[in-house]
């Protein structure tokens, strides 16, 4: 269906309903609403395996995966003149943020990763000198960073309300991406249920954490060349794309006024998002 000259007017009027319809919502619901929403985009970013990324992160690309796609599909619709044009790029924009999602949890994976090492030492000298794992837990979320001080905060909170540890462990061993993480936790969940020293397993993964990421590292390095390929395939097809119309617009033209047309553009768009989500795949599983 073709989109009239009056189309922006009622995109417009439609997103001003909108809003007043949501702002009432959310007056007469109040903030419990809100805070539904929020622990739905939550529950969801776990599902999918963003449970890793802090709480700032997932309600950030929960509000995006909610906006973005719906304005670069609105703005799709009205400048090709076309409805069809609104699914398509509806679906192009959730595709292009899941792999931006994707790659945040991987390096988020991989910080966690290289401090868990240095955590794990700080955890085992504790428990040998005689602090209770709750202080144990405390004292390395004070000495760590990143995910690692996240972690195990989050850790000695749960201790503090007197929840078994054995409980604890189990339930935060299951919610982390980082394979290295669940290893410790589930350790630490079989020890503080069944009984015995901890001390020795946790050394032993320590080292067996340091020697990987040094592997780990040597790959990466061995692997630039290929994510330097990735990048720069992408970016210079974008930005060769983008010169070639914006120096000869009336190209664009082919794209918007015919079926044709806009049957390539969707092929095209199509077969770059399903390029760039592969060969990222590829790229994020160089990795240990």
């Amino acid at each position: 269906m073709s989109l009239d000259i009056a189309a922006p007017v009622v995109v417009t009027a439609a997103a001003v309903s909108g809003g007043l319809l949501a702002g009432l919502a959310v007056r007469h619901l109040g903030p419990g609403a809100a805070a539904a929403a929020l622990d739905a985009a939550d529950a969801m970013a776990r599902r999918f395996g963003y449970g890793e990324l802090s709480s700032a992160a997932r309600r950030g690309f929960a509000a995006a995966f909610a906006v973005v796609p719906l304005g670069v599909a609105t703005a799709a619709a009205v400048f090709f003149s076309s409805w069809l044009a609104f699914p398509v790029a509806w679906a192009f924009s959730v595709a292009i943020l899941a792999n931006l999602v994707a790659m945040a949890v991987n390096a988020d994976r991989r910080s966690f990763e290289r401090a868990l090492p240095g955590a794990i030492d700080l955890l085992v000298s504790f428990l040998r000198s005689g602090r209770s794992i709750k202080q144990a837990c405390g004292e390395v979320a004070e000495r760590s960073s990143g995910r690692a001080r996240v972690v195990f905060a989050e850790a000695q909170a749960q201790l503090e309300l007197s929840v078994p540890p054995a409980r604890v462990f189990d339930r935060i061993s299951n919610e982390l991406v980082s394979p290295n993480g669940r290893m410790v936790f589930a350790a630490l969940s079989v020890f503080y249920e069944k009984g015995g020293d901890v001390t020795d397993p946790l050394d032993a993964m320590a080292s067996t954490f340091r020697e990987l990421n040094k592997l780990a590292e040597r790959i990466q390095v061995a692997s630039q060349e290929a994510r330097s390929t990735f990048w720069l395939v992408n970016l210079a097809g974008v930005a060769m794309v983008v010169t070639i119309l914006v120096s000869q617009p009336q190209i664009l033209e082919v794209y918007r006024t015919t079926s044709f047309g806009g049957i390539v553009l969707v092929v095209a768009l199509t077969l770059w998002a399903l390029g760039f989500t592969v060969m990222g795949r590829m790229i994020r599983g160089i990795r240990l």
